[in-house]
């Protein structure tokens, strides 16, 4: 009886010792200094109230550390994952993954609390909000334009070795909006 009573106990103390509060949160850094080598640092990701992501910020032994977009790769808290892609000249901000596989596909949300702001609030976010695009081969998201044709004609070759997918964007039928589904549709046939 006490042989089992001291395995249970070891049994019982091993998963406290090893289960605990493992963070799954993490920001993987860019490489520095003309290393190839980056860094991942695990914590807690902290999200601003106002739902506007301008900096990566997580929790590690109670400091809490900042990092610009333009330091990080992307950061995952729970289940959903953000790259740092390139917005324009200026530098780089924060996109949520909406589609993961072989092509990866994200959304840069400047409504991200659904502020109605009328007419005019949809039509500036609808104008600054954008998806970000690229295969699992690319090193950097393409930046999907608003206007149909542009997009259709900056992203087809991407589609180009699902020969359906790339004839549907193509067609007159595509819409920069039905990109999540698209996506989705491509990745689940590779």
């Amino acid at each position: 009886m006490r042989k089992h009573f001291l395995i249970l106990l070891l049994i019982f103390n091993s998963l406290i010792l090893f289960g605990q509060d493992i963070k799954k949160d993490y920001v993987i850094l860019r490489p520095q200094n003309n290393s190839s080598k980056t860094d991942t640092i695990f914590g807690e990701i902290i999200f601003p109230k106002n739902g506007i992501i301008t900096k990566a910020k997580i929790i590690v032994n109670n400091e809490k550390m900042k990092y610009a977009p333009n330091k990080v790769i992307g950061f995952k808290s729970g289940e959903r994952y953000f790259a740092s892609v390139p917005y324009n000249s200026h530098g780089n901000v924060f996109a949520e993954r909406v589609a993961n596989g072989k092509m990866n596909l994200c959304y840069y949300d400047t409504n991200p609390n659904g502020y109605n702001g009328g007419l005019a609030g949809a039509t500036a976010t609808s104008l600054t909000s954008y998806y970000f695009i690229k295969l699992d081969t690319m090193e950097n998201y393409l930046r999907v334009p608003h206007s149909r044709e542009k997009a259709r004609d900056e992203i087809s070759i991407l589609f180009k070795d699902n020969e359906r997918i790339y004839n549907q964007i193509l067609s007159e039928d595509f819409r920069v909006w039905k990109l999540p589904d698209i996506v989705k549709e491509y990745n689940d046939k590779k």
